[in-house]
């Protein structure tokens, strides 16, 4: 049995225990070792992806928590949203069009009940949102 593997990221050779465990792997170890695994989670974890799909997730697990109907909301849609919101806040008019300054918001919240669907969200900018935070009126 190999003691030693060559990492293809950083093509150096370590020791198996600087990999870690992989079953679908032929020798059992990952192909890259904890370091370079390590860095290249790091620069994923900064990416709007990353972010994107962690926000998704959060938002799901709280529809569930609160036994809300989830209907699922493609790009497309929310991008339509906002063209119909000619890129302004829902609230304050103010000009949403850079993506940092916009919160997809839900205009009945989840605690009070409220679906996760097209219907029910808005574009808000994010001081409105962070005021409104779990009203409905």
């Amino acid at each position: 049995m190999l003691s030693e593997k060559k990492c293809y990221m950083c093509s150096e050779i370590k020791p198996l225990a600087s990999f870690n465990k992989n079953k679908w792997n032929a020798d059992g170890h990952n192909s890259e070792c904890r370091i370079c695994q390590a860095i290249r989670r790091k620069k994923y974890k900064q990416t709007y992806a990353w972010k994107e799909c962690m926000r998704l997730e959060r938002n799901r697990r709280r529809a569930r928590k609160y036994g809300c109907i989830i209907k699922p909301i493609t790009r497309e849609d929310t991008e339509k949203l906002l063209s119909l919101q000619e890129n302004k806040c829902n609230e304050c008019s103010t000009d949403i069009s850079d993506r940092e300054k916009r919160h997809l918001d839900h205009i009945k919240p989840f605690s009070l009940w409220g679906e996760h669907s097209i219907d029910n969200v808005q574009w808000l900018c994010i001081s409105c949102n962070l005021i409104k935070w779990d009203t409905y009126e």
